[in-house]
């Protein structure tokens, strides 16, 4: 009860004081409750300066307070008035002094009621100012006069340099030319640049001596890019993948970005590569980390790995067996047998993808961290894993590889590598040339790989067991890349240039128009097939025809020669001779006892003589009955020779279209033949074999059929 009496006491005593205070102000004051000037700033000349005027704007009087050099023409006023403020000479002892700066102050009730107009007069801000060390710049507030004496000049951007000493790094702003090595006088201004002391206003740069740059070891700050917050400018280094001007680290929120590099790093020609930059970190951002670049290292196109295994997941399987590092120690070292040492090793290499070619054997050896394969007369190899290339492409394998030395020397182990399933690879074998217990890395291009393609290495003496000799080797580091170039399409004609190609798509469009079928597509031979002589598009289709080259032939079933064909233009009164239908989107020829064929315009496109690959979809048409027209198709060649049939231009082709007795159904077949030694000359004809009365369907006097998709690509 006692605390709550002296609360009170408390209270009205404080109640009392503030009314006594209240007591003692006028009830009203004459002083402006508001003020404003018309400028905020005044710059005068250091000398010769004219008088300004300025407006004091205020709802009742005001004062005014002045430094001693600024003059102003009244010391209180009242309302809206103008003012003029002039200054003086800024000279000491007849030269110029330093620059000053002040504040004049319009003063009201109050300090809410308070006008503020900043003044400056130029002058010397050199004058009186003692050089400074670059430690000393990061002390310096804002604004503060700088003069550096032979700094060395250890980076150039586009935007400015870096000057360094043996401790301190510190950017200047400055499209002045500097090069790496100059010694500089220089007279600035400090301010701060992302977060970090610089010279921000450089007024004069004099170079005045030049000297070798050494530059201090890098602090790596890829891996600590994200908490990396430098005090000052250090000098670091990061590694990644160039974007433009970023490097991209995996894993790292932020990027390392290269600020205002010159035209000497060209940066475009490195874009998408790995590179180690090497340089002055320029201050941090919420997403940035600025680096004054000095060196860029090329570390080569950013790999897209496929594979890569450094038999790190040997490395406990081997330190519990107590396998040793022959290769390592230039010596015979306990090899552990895998097999012996590693209950269930089978399924743990199986596990990882490989696959033991000799597996009887029990001949793989464990190593840190690596293995050996063979022993005595059991030679062996391995299957590398299924890889997913995501399609067919070209990669470039890489392994290391290292050879057993015994009593007798060095073994005589020679590696092949095979591939099963799809791909061409520009070496088969691989001899040891480095010296003894000494790794050599090999470099395989292969073409053409795809998922489902395996690649086998074990030595060119693998048989199983041999009667004599050492076959022991080492394996290591394999890595799959992508490689250079599009995939070559498998076949004959992989990697090619083509040199001929039509898909009738042209026609697409009179197709359309006229209701063609797809007779082969819907394995209907009813479907309707425009005769093309006979179209209300005929002209239209005609000019497409011989614009493109090609010539029509024709002749009676039996007959051993063609013929030109029907004039290559609408004919109402065309016969059976003119037996040329359109399908969608591809070409029908033939009709009761007449032929048709096709000739192809010359393949210009070669340069000099080569040997082509000719393909081609045809299929043999039916009846309604689905009794199949039985017949062949033969190519003939102007210029070239077919070495599948002997010397000869021309090659029969026969059909594997399905037949059940006597019922057949329209399937495309695929034609893949070789031409050596053609030329821009050579012409291919397309055209049933009719001079062969055994292939020729003698019951029926009909060689009908479909063509589509020629392609012909050199070899």
């Amino acid at each position: 009860m006692r605390f709550f009496k002296n609360l009170y006491r408390s209270a009205l005593v404080a109640v009392a004081g503030v009314l006594a205070l209240a007591s003692c102000q006028p009830e009203e004051s004459p002083l402006a409750r508001a003020i404003m000037t018309s400028v905020s700033g005044l710059q005068f000349a250091a000398t010769g300066a004219e008088p300004q005027t300025i407006t004091v704007y205020s709802d009742a009087d005001w004062t005014v307070e002045a430094p001693e050099w600024v003059t102003v023409d009244v010391v209180s006023g009242t309302r809206t008035m103008e003012v003029t403020v002039s200054v003086g000479d800024n000279l000491r002892d007849g030269a110029l002094d330093n620059p000053k700066k002040d504040t004049i102050v319009f003063k009201g009730y109050n300090l809410l009621a308070t006008a503020y107009v900043i003044v400056t007069q130029d002058g010397d801000k050199y004058r009186d100012v003692p050089a400074t060390d670059l430690a000393g710049i990061l002390s310096m507030k804002d604004e503060a006069v700088v003069i550096l004496d032979n700094a060395l000049v250890t980076a150039v951007s586009a935007n400015g340099f870096v000057v360094s000493d043996a401790t301190t790094n510190v950017f200047v702003v400055s499209k002045e030319t500097v090069a790496v090595g100059d010694k500089i006088n220089l007279k600035g201004s400090k301010g701060t640049l992302n977060g970090l002391a610089a010279v921000t206003i450089c007024d004069g740069i004099e170079v005045v001596g030049n000297a070798a740059v050494t530059y201090p070891a890098t602090s790596d700050i890829t891996a600590s890019l994200d908490t990396y917050e430098p005090k000052q400018m250090e000098y670091v280094e990061v590694t990644g993948s160039l974007d433009g001007t970023n490097v991209l680290v995996e894993g790292a929120t932020k990027v390392a970005a290269i600020l205002d590099a010159t035209s000497a790093f060209d940066l475009a020609a490195l874009n998408g590569h790995n590179v180690t930059i090497k340089g002055y970190s320029a201050g941090v951002t919420a997403s940035l980390v600025n680096v004054i670049v000095t060196e860029i290292v090329d570390l080569g196109v950013n790999e897209i790995i496929y594979f890569t295994d450094n038999f790190d997941w040997v490395a406990e399987l081997a330190d519990a067996a107590g396998a040793g590092d022959s290769m390592g120690v230039d010596g015979d070292d306990s090899a552990k047998n895998a097999y012996t040492a590693v209950e269930g090793f089978a399924d743990l290499l199986a596990s990882q993808g490989y696959e033991d070619l000799f597996p009887s054997s029990k001949t793989i050896y464990l190593q840190k961290n690596y293995l050996k394969f063979s022993k005595g007369s059991n030679v062996n190899g391995i299957r590398f894993p299924a890889v997913a290339y995501g399609g067919t492409t070209n990669v470039v394998l890489t392994f290391d590889w290292g050879v057993h030395v015994g009593s007798g020397g060095q073994d005589a182990t020679e590696l092949q590598i095979e591939i099963e399933g799809n791909g061409v690879v520009d070496r088969e074998t691989f001899t040891h040339t480095a010296g003894e217990w000494v790794w050599q890395t090999e470099t395989v291009t292969i073409s053409g790989i795809d998922d489902n393609s395996r690649i086998v290495l074990k030595p060119t003496t693998f048989v199983g067991e041999v009667s004599s000799g050492y076959y022991r080797w080492y394996l290591d580091n394999i890595k799959i890349v992508q490689g250079e170039g599009e995939a070559p399409v498998p076949g004959p004609g992989a990697g090619g240039k083509t040199v001929y190609s039509d898909d009738f798509e042209w026609f697409a469009d009179l197709a359309t128009t006229e209701g063609a079928g797809d007779a082969v597509g819907t394995n209907d031979p009813g479907t309707t097939a425009p005769n093309v002589w006979k179209m209300n598009s005929s002209a239209d289709f005609f000019a497409r025809f011989n614009e493109r080259g090609y010539q029509y032939l024709y002749g009676t079933v039996g007959a051993t020669e063609f013929a030109a064909g029907p004039a290559q233009e609408p004919n109402s009164g065309v016969g059976k001779e003119g037996s040329l239908y359109l399908q969608s989107n591809y070409l029908k020829f033939g009709q009761s006892s007449y032929n048709g064929a096709l000739v192809l315009p010359a393949l210009s496109a070669i340069e000099g003589t080569a040997d082509v690959v000719i393909e081609f979809d045809w299929c043999w048409h039916l009846t309604g009955g689905m009794k199949p027209d039985l017949m062949t198709v033969s190519v003939d060649a102007t210029v070239g020779q077919f070495p599948t049939s002997g010397a000869g231009t021309s090659l029969d082709i026969e059909s594997a279209q399905p037949t059940e007795g006597d019922l057949s159904e329209l399937a495309w077949q695929h034609v893949t033949l070789e031409l050596n030694g053609a030329t821009a000359e050579t012409v291919l004809t397309i055209r049933p074999t009719n001079a062969d009365p055994s292939i020729q369907n003698a019951a029926r006097s009909q060689n009908r059929w479909y063509l589509d998709n020629i392609k012909v690509t050199t070899k």
